[in-house]
C-alpha cells in the first residue's frame, strides 16, 4: 500500500540539461583539499558551524537560527559546498553562501576581517534577551 503514495516524477529535457552541465564541471574542476568554509545554503536542513562543519541542532529558516551569528558570503570566490574555484570560467559564483558561527568574534577570527566593537556588543545583547526568552519557554 505504501507504493500507492509515491510520486512518480518524469524528468524533463532541461534536467538532463543540468545533470550533464554538473557533471561535465564537477569533472574539471580542480578543488582544494578542503574547503574554505561549511555554508547552510539548503533550506530545512541542519545549520552547520562554518568553521567547523560541526551541524547545530537548529534548521535552515528556523527562528532558532536567529541564536547563531550568520555571514553571508557575496565575493562567489567559493562554491556552494565551500572550496575554493580554481578555474576563472567557474568564476564567479553567482549564489551566495550563507556562514553560520557562534559569535561575531568566531567569525572575525575565521575569516579575518574586523567589525566595529558597538556591532558586536549590540549582538551579544540581543543574543542575551534571546537566551533569556528561550529559558522562560
Amino acid at each position: 500500500m505504501a507504493s500507492d503514495y509515491i510520486m512518480h516524477y518524469e524528468p524533463t529535457e532541461m534536467d538532463y540539461y543540468e545533470y550533464e552541465f554538473v557533471t561535465r564541471n564537477q569533472q574539471n574542476a580542480k578543488r582544494s583539499k578542503r574547503p574554505r568554509y561549511f555554508p547552510s545554503n539548503k533550506p530545512q536542513s541542519f545549520i552547520k558551524n562554518a568553521v567547523t562543519g560541526v551541524p547545530y541542532p537548529y534548521v535552515v529558516g528556523s527562528k532558532e537560527q536567529n541564536l547563531l551569528y550568520k555571514m553571508v558570503d557575496t565575493t562567489g570566490t567559493c562554491d556552494a559546498d565551500g572550496y575554493v574555484i580554481k578555474t576563472r570560467t567557474d568564476l564567479p559564483n553567482h549564489n551566495t553562501n550563507h556562514l553560520f558561527y557562534d559569535s561575531p568574534e568566531q567569525c572575525m577570527s575565521h575569516l579575518r576581517i574586523s567589525f566595529d566593537p558597538s556591532h558586536v556588543k549590540s549582538w551579544h545583547d540581543k543574543h542575551q534577551v534571546r537566551s533569556e526568552l528561550d529559558e522562560e519557554y
